[in-house]
């Protein structure tokens, strides 16, 4: 199989603000902080899947993780620093 590199992500979600955007390293998984229309905080996780490029023949950003709802940001970063962490098996800073 052909390894791809990632497409650029961009990321769009109706209701939300992107306020940070996290990559690895190897830039196959990124985790999106982003605001709600309540104020309230919640993350995304994606990641660069090529589980179809037999049948498609390219990747694809797939959503791995949404949903936690945080009060800030600074704890919405701790909680998804840690979970792309585990996903990613890549140290990040």
């Amino acid at each position: 199989m052909k390894m791809l590199p990632p497409e650029k992500f961009l990321f769009s979600r109706d209701g939300f603000e992107q306020i940070e955007r996290i990559d690895t390293p190897a830039g196959n998984a990124i985790a999106i902080i982003a605001k709600k229309c309540d104020s309230t905080f919640t993350s995304f996780i994606y990641t660069w899947d090529l589980s179809e490029f037999e049948y498609i023949g390219e990747g694809y950003w797939a959503e791995y993780e949404s949903g936690s709802i945080f009060d800030s940001v600074e704890t919405a970063r701790h909680s998804v620093t840690e979970d792309l962490r585990c996903k990613s098996d890549e140290k990040l800073a």
